[in-house]
């Protein structure tokens, strides 16, 4: 078989260099254009941030301003109150306590009377004419803002009420830090003239030095906003060629606007840098990845060779890897235009005693010569074989006759068999799966070859085809599987019990707890459905605490209400085994119910009970099961291989004998002498005994005759909802209900 040619794999690792650079020169590419169009944004976030800037500023001015002009209004209002020989005084405390410079009285002529600077002429004060028509008014007069409100009813000599208070706190209040001082903000009129100059003037130098003319578009846009009495938004241009950006909007009382100045780069001059530093930086690792690519190609391509052998050769057969198996075959499926093979899944079923007796050395030795036969017996065009993981192989055959290649394989596990030398002949157990029309998916054909070669393993040849149940069985049961959580946190899962009738007395001298699953949509599933896929993770361990905690509140129910409850056996996983102080939480949730131990049993297999690796475990686990208070029972007894001496051992309560005894062969004397005999070993030894699964009335008069101490069975019930149970146990007797 050759190997995969390299030339393909070369001719794409000499292009990795020029791709590299081509995707970096691209890379750049995208960056620039991406930074360009960053910086355009980034303009556009600086209007709309000057915007809100402005407004928000712009609200605060009006708030200070109507708060003033408020205030001023009590006043006037008061001012036409107050006796002309007590307003003196009455000024004097409110200029104190509105922190006025000044606060003066406008007579009808237009003269104001200051508290402190005497009368002043105002006539020509133009502001001062809305205020006599009675409009609230402000205006700027020297380093002051003048707030002007008229009077009502004030007579000739109180027209208006003018309140000063210094220029620098309306300075103050414009002057804010949204642009880390790189901004400016002052108060101007609607005739462009600035009413309350800024504090901060970092434009002087580029206004100063730049020829501006009155029809300059941004400045005739301007003026026709603020004679309209709108806001907006304009760019002024410098001579040095920077912009500053202007926002202005009008302010609720006077003609006034909040005026706003940055520079338009306030915002992107930054990104700008960072934007061109990437891209430097970008082009200059180019260049050094572009060199050390070249490096890791030269590099990698003296390890090629190696990783390809490692990849594609099995390093204990030698032949190809199942990797390379994978590869072959797709590649052949693809070019075929009619497949027709089968795809087959070998495991060696003894393999791992004969490792286990002649080493790994000597067991290597046997799947390499495994390999070698299976090779030889493949002399089709395009059959192939490699080995998978551990003792399995995979093979490729040609051709749609499934007799013929039942034979075929026959005849390969033949040639295997005598592998096994002194441990005897080397089994193989196999896996066929027919490959249609169309599949190119190896792997998985490969799984359902693994999966007839587990689920068909009871063919007496050891070979199974891959059917469609097949995998519907595993579907359900991975399905089963994902539901077996949830449906024990919404608690699907129910508890039924089975009586134990004395078929002495024919009443009911316990119970066996069994869960049902009660699926919304499927209904009752059955139990051996359920219980081994539990088995197989630790869910089996909260089965049987949910279990345990449904018997102990039943059994509590059961005793606030009056009856006399009888003995409920619980059954209890291996798994529990793996915790050495799980029967603290068992003994905690008794507690918890108040239910005296004495009425509980659990129930044990017998395979858990005689692992000879857990056999001083389970004598010391007997004892703290008893000391707990509990009973223990050893269920399914007889039906494995234990030794009937090992009882002595260990402190049984109860022996279940197994179902097994009594439906099949019962009516021979051999079965039924040694049910005998194991009732009277467990009398000699004081140790209860329950017969399970009967369900003739012959069992029970055989039963009845050796002295077995209870029957649990279809004869007398079923496993019964708790309502029923109760009804049966505390309700009528056996011997009524029976007749």
């Amino acid at each position: 078989m050759s190997q995969p040619s390299p030339r393909r794999p070369k001719r794409v690792t000499a292009l990795l260099p020029g791709a590299a650079f081509l995707f970096l020169v691209l890379l750049a590419s995208v960056i620039l254009w991406n930074g360009t169009g960053l910086l355009r944004a980034a303009e556009r976030s600086t209007q709309s941030y000057l915007r809100d800037v402005t407004n928000s500023s712009a609200q605060t001015v009006n708030t200070r301003l109507e708060s003033v002009m408020q205030a001023m209004d009590l006043v006037a209002d008061s001012v036409r109150r107050i006796d002309p020989e007590d307003r003196q005084e009455f000024l004097l405390r409110k200029a104190q306590i509105g922190d006025f410079s000044e606060l003066a009285l406008v007579d009808a002529d237009g003269f104001a009377h200051f508290l402190y600077s005497g009368t002043q002429d105002f006539r020509d004060y133009a502001p001062l004419a809305d205020a006599l028509e009675g409009k609230s008014t402000v205006g700027s007069w020297e380093d002051q803002i003048l707030y002007m409100v008229p009077i009502p009813e004030g007579g000739e000599s109180a027209r208006v009420l003018l309140g000063a208070k210094s220029m620098e706190k309306m300075q103050q209040l414009i002057t804010n830090d949204a642009f880390n001082g790189a901004g400016s903000s002052c108060l101007v009129d609607n005739t462009g003239t600035i009413v309350v100059t800024p504090v901060r003037k970092p434009f002087s130098a580029l206004i100063a030095d730049t020829s501006y003319s009155p029809t300059d578009d941004w400045a005739m846009t301007m003026q026709e906003d603020l004679a309209a009495g709108r806001g907006g938004s304009v760019s002024m241009p410098t001579a040095s060629g920077e912009v500053i950006l202007l926002d202005y909007f009008p302010l609720s009382t006077g003609d006034w606007f909040l005026l706003t100045m940055i520079p338009d780069n306030i915002l992107s001059a930054e990104l700008n840098a960072l934007v061109s530093r990437t891209l430097f930086l970008i082009l200059g690792l180019a260049a050094a990845f572009t060199a050390a690519l070249i490096v890791i190609i030269w590099i990698q391509s003296r390890y090629r060779t190696r990783l390809e052998k490692t990849a594609f050769l099995d390093p204990i057969t030698g032949g190809e890897s199942n990797i390379r198996f994978l590869m072959e075959v797709e590649a052949l499926l693809a070019r075929t235009a009619q497949p027709a093979f089968f795809l087959v899944s070998l495991n060696l079923r003894n393999f791992s005693l004969l490792n286990e007796q002649g080493g790994r050395a000597y067991g290597n030795s046997v799947l390499k010569e495994v390999y070698r036969l299976l090779r030889q017996e493949l002399t089709l065009p395009g059959e192939r074989v490699a080995r998978g993981e551990a003792d399995t192989f995979y093979l490729l055959l040609l051709g749609a006759d499934r007799p013929l290649a039942l034979h075929r394989l026959e005849q390969m596990t033949a040639l295997l068999a005598p592998l096994g030398g002194a441990g005897g002949a080397l089994r193989s157990r196999v896996g066929i799966y027919a490959l249609p029309a169309g599949q190119v998916d190896v792997a998985l054909a490969e799984n359902r070859a693994d999966l007839a070669r587990k689920m068909g393993g009871d063919d007496e040849r050891g070979c199974a085809f891959y059917t469609d149940e097949m995998g519907v069985r595993l579907r359900e049961e991975h399905e089963l599987l994902a539901e077996l959580e949830p449906a024990l946190s919404r608690g699907e899962f129910v508890v039924y019990f089975q009586p134990k009738f004395s078929p002495q007395s024919e009443e009911i001298g316990g119970a066996e707890a069994l869960v049902r699953w009660q699926h919304p949509a499927r209904g009752f599933i059955s139990p051996g459905l359920f219980i081994p896929l539990c088995e197989s993770s630790d869910l089996i361990c909260r089965v049987d605490l949910f279990v345990f905690e449904e018997v102990c509140r039943s059994l509590s129910q059961w005793i606030s209400q009056g009856f006399s409850p009888v003995p409920i056996s619980v059954n209890l996983s291996r798994r529990h085994l793996k915790n050495p102080d799980f029967l603290s939480e068992y003994k905690a949730i008794a507690d918890r119910y108040h239910v005296p131990a004495g009425l509980i049993e659990l129930e044990l297999t017998e395979s858990v009970m005689f692992s000879l690796a857990e056999f001083r475990q389970m004598h010391d686990l007997l004892g703290e099961i008893h000391r707990a208070g509990f009973s223990c029972s050893l269920d399914d007894f007889g039906f494995g291989f234990s030794s009937l001496g090992a009882l002595k051992e260990l402190e049984i309560d109860c022996l279940k004998l197994d179902r097994s005894f009594f439906v099949n062969g019962f009516e021979e004397p051999r079965a039924r002498a040694v049910i005998e005999s194991m009732v009277l070993m467990a009398q000699k030894l004081g140790v209860t005994t329950v017969a399970e699964g009967v369900e003739q009335r012959s069992q029970v008069e055989f039963l009845r005759e050796i002295g077995c101490d209870y029957i649990q069975g279809f004869y007398y019930s079923p496993p019964l909802a708790a309502e029923k149970f109760e009804a049966l146990a505390f309700g009528v007797t056996a011997v009524q209900q029976k007749s």
